[in-house]
């Protein structure tokens, strides 16, 4: 339940709602820096997930981590040939995590 306003540093606000996901590059890359801000406009509920404890979980299933590490390259390799101004905390549109999940199970 709740919605949520985001700020990117370059674009226009957008309004984020029910069952969606946002910061999912900072499981993934010790280094993400946030493109922007989120404050709840509505009494919201977030799950959130601490990445370093994510990280130690997900390494210990050691007959999927190879699917983890093929779906990581992909979306490194999709966020290093974006321009900085369009990285984004939110889900990108340009990037079909359905297909990425996909590919890397093959």
């Amino acid at each position: 339940r709740g919605q949520l306003r985001y700020l990117h540093r370059y674009t226009p606000a957008e309004m984020v709602g029910v069952g969606a996901w946002a910061c999912e590059a900072v499981l993934w890359t010790p280094t993400w820096l946030f493109c922007g801000t989120m404050r709840a406009k509505t009494d919201s509920l977030i799950l959130t997930l601490q990445s370093e404890a994510f990280q130690r979980y997900a390494s210990q299933f050691k007959d999927t981590i190879a699917y983890a590490k093929r779906y990581v390259r992909l979306f490194l390799k999709h966020i290093s040939e974006i321009d900085e101004e369009e990285l984004t905390d939110l889900d990108d549109p340009d990037m079909d995590v359905h297909w990425l999940a996909t590919k890397s199970r093959t």
